[in-house]
């Protein structure tokens, strides 16, 4: 046995013996300062225990802490600014090229017809200023009744078969290659719309449980793999809206609507977000839209109630308020009030203190009407201030 290695302390014990020096400085130095305190001598500048800190050390390191905590969280909101910017500018592109094909098939049927049109239109007028019997322009005419369409279709479909029927014989090392990669792209397509629908699931369970933030997350994850889902694109501006976070829950609506412009939950959602940021004639739009789309959906009517009778009401209080700048200011004869106001009027005390009321009422509304919007019914309450605003207007002072 090596005695040598019997005092090698790191070696039995696992602390060198610098840490072991360490500490005793350490300790000579607590018991030097002590000894100060008692007689008096103390002086914390001088101070060279490990670790000790002044008060002032203390405060600089705690601002420099927070300093460092506020230069990260910038940092950290430069950052997601910059990705959410990136997301936005990269799904639009995207959308643009992928439906700008569908917008262009649209604008060519459109143009057929108006080509379709025209020739008729030329073959009447070669018909009324020359001959009767002048059939030149007939061959150029393409005729548009549903059995000629009919015919021309089948003719141009068996021949597109006997040209593919003669690609395939010529080539078929290439057609094999080609249907190999097709059913290929077709796999890894289903595989993205199964993984696109557990995630969506997944968002669907945490914003059940009110986890509007991870609800976003899982969203987003589906969205990176089917883009132009709307079902979670509308989720997303839900999630936003009851967070809101209006700006964002906006911008996926119109995603949504751009993609299905007869979504009446998109449409629906987004008025609502209008409505809170008070874009009255924007939301009543919306709102429009959606009640012609689904006039049976009793939550659309209800809303549609709601929302376009605020926007009415605005629209009357501004009327009201431009009359009395009017009469106020003598610019329009008395008589001339009814060219402003949907009622005549004879005092302006009496057209403030309507308006004055009108304003009353609406304060008191807005908050239950937008409460309404998250699933509170105040449909009677909000009938009885649009009857009050009608009565009113009303009045024959």
């Amino acid at each position: 046995m090596d005695p040598m290695t019997m005092l090698d302390m790191e070696r039995r014990t696992g602390i060198s013996q610098e840490e072991v020096d360490d500490f005793s400085n350490r300790m000579d130095l607590i018991s030097k300062a002590m000894e100060d305190i008692k007689n008096g001598t103390f002086d914390p500048l001088k101070c060279n225990i490990p670790g000790y800190k002044t008060l002032e050390q203390e405060e600089q390191e705690r601002t420099e802490r927070v300093k460092r905590e506020e230069e990260r969280r910038k940092r950290e909101e430069t950052r997601k600014r910059k990705e959410k910017q990136e997301e936005h500018d990269n799904w639009w592109h995207k959308a643009e090229l992928r439906f700008s094909l569908r917008d262009a098939e649209g604008e060519e049927e459109e143009g057929g017809k108006t080509k379709s049109a025209r020739w008729a239109n030329r073959i009447l007028t070669a018909y009324k200023a020359r001959d009767a019997n002048d059939y030149s322009l007939w061959d150029q005419w393409v005729p548009e009744d549903p059995v000629s369409l009919q015919e021309k279709a089948e003719r141009e479909a068996e021949l597109e078969k006997l040209r593919n029927r003669e690609f395939e014989n010529n080539n078929p090392d290439f057609c094999s290659q080609f249907k190999e990669d097709m059913e290929k792209r077709q796999r890894s397509q289903e595989e993205k719309e199964r993984t696109a629908e557990r995630l969506k699931q997944k968002g669907n369970r945490c914003y059940k449980k009110k986890l509007y933030e991870d609800a976003i997350t899982s969203y987003m994850e589906a969205l990176s793999v089917s883009p132009f889902n709307v079902a979670v694109l509308a989720n997303i501006a839900q999630c936003y809206l009851r967070l809101e976070r209006l700006s964002d829950c906006i911008e996926f609506c119109t995603r949504t609507l751009y993609i299905d412009a007869g979504y009446v939950k998109a449409l629906s959602r987004r008025a609502t977000a209008l409505h809170q940021q008070k874009k009255l004639k924007e939301a009543a739009d919306d709102m429009r839209k959606a009640l012609a789309l689904d006039k049976e959906n009793a939550d659309i009517v209800e809303q549609h109630s709601i929302i376009v009778g605020d926007y009415e009401d605005s629209v009357t209080n501004s009327n009201i308020e431009r009359a009395l700048q009017l009469i106020s200011g003598n610019n329009i004869p008395r008589g001339d009030i009814s060219d402003v106001l949907p009622c005549s009027t004879s005092s302006i005390e009496e057209l403030r203190f309507s308006l004055e009321l009108l304003k009353k009422m609406d304060e008191q509304s807005m908050d239950d009407r937008t409460h309404h919007l998250r699933g509170i019914s105040l449909e009677d309450r909000a009938s009885v201030a649009r009857n009050h605003s009608e009565s009113i207007l009303r009045i024959n002072v």
